[in-house]
């Protein structure tokens, strides 16, 4: 337990396992779903499980929140942000910060969203739940393909 504890990254524990933690309690508190009981047995199982949904939940965070605030938010070019970290390393903290709130905005609107739907659409859902994550992480990946792109094209062009 305490390995893992350590293998996981401070970055990734507030944007990831932080926000899947808090979406299970929520949805213990306000829908009673008895997420958090389910995975009582192991600690383990219950790390995992929270990552999890805190995976999906920092996706939608990168696919939906970061999307509406690039159009009421100038966003710096990529390779000026990386040119800038290796420069001042505070910047990558601030980063940090700003998608754990990224995360913690899109965990609030999962939780509305879902609080908010009728049962029957719930059902609906549910059926294409796996249908649904795999479409969530294929543009993750895509998005994410292309800061490696970028990234390696900003090397390339300071050769």
């Amino acid at each position: 337990m305490e390995t893992l504890l350590k293998i996981i990254k401070p970055y990734n524990l507030f944007t990831t396992l932080y926000p899947g933690y808090l979406f299970a309690v929520f949805c213990d508190e306000t829908i009673q779903s008895n997420i958090i009981n389910v995975h009582e047995k192991s600690v383990l199982l219950g790390i995992c499980f929270c990552y999890f949904i805190g995976s999906l939940i920092n996706r939608v965070g990168s696919l939906v929140i970061e999307n509406i605030m690039r159009k009421i938010i100038d966003f710096v070019e990529y390779d000026d942000y990386v040119e800038a970290s290796k420069q001042d390393g505070k910047i990558d903290m601030l980063s940090q910060t700003n998608n754990t709130y990224r995360s913690l905005s899109a965990l609030f609107l999962v939780l509305t969203i879902i609080k908010m739907l009728p049962e029957c659409i719930m059902t609906v859902f549910y059926n294409w739940f796996d249908f649904i994550v795999f479409v969530i992480y294929v543009m993750a990946y895509g998005k994410q393909t292309n800061y490696v792109i970028k990234r390696v094209n900003s090397v390339l062009r300071k050769r």
